[in-house]
């Protein structure tokens, strides 16, 4: 579907919350991804994609919480600089 409209072979695919549950990872496999990039918000099986990259939230979320501990802002959260 992605290379349907317009999207190049070897795609990198990113999604929040990675649900790889029963064929999911073999379906996947099958495609033409060159990376696939998840946060680690569910659990990641073991096995999951040898072209799966998880990414952390941690940090963002100690940060959100220290900032509402402190009635901070949170309007530039995640905010690269």
């Amino acid at each position: 579907m992605l290379e349907s409209h317009g999207a190049l072979p070897q795609a990198v695919v990113a999604t929040a919350h990675a649900l790889l549950l029963e064929t999911a990872p073999e379906r996947l496999d099958k495609l033409r991804i060159a990376r696939l990039l998840v946060t680690d918000t569910v659990p990641i099986p073991s096995n999951a994609l040898p072209t799966l990259e998880v990414c952390s939230v941690a940090a963002l979320l100690s940060d959100a919480i220290g900032r509402l501990h402190r009635e901070e802002p949170l309007d530039d959260l995640g905010r690269l600089e």
